[in-house]
């Protein structure tokens, strides 16, 4: 019973650390490419698609990252 209790302590410890950096990464991923390209996007520029796109793309990055970590969390 002893190294059944010591597996689960590893199995949680494993959820909760790839949770945390799912977590993070996905909160690199929407600084940089959504809060980062917001700013192109208000004040324009002159690739204005290539800015649609990289903000897109970070949203739905952002979003799958966390749906990741919450999968590790259940």
């Amino acid at each position: 019973m002893g190294r059944n209790n010591n597996s689960d302590e590893v199995k949680k410890y494993r959820r909760e650390f790839y949770s945390k950096f799912f977590g993070d990464l996905a909160k690199v991923i929407f600084t940089i490419l959504v809060a980062g390209n917001t700013i192109s996007l208000i004040r324009g520029s002159e690739d204005y698609t290539t800015d649609l796109i990289v903000f897109a793309t970070g949203t739905f990055g952002t979003v799958f990252l966390v749906f990741i970590a919450n999968k590790f969390i259940k």
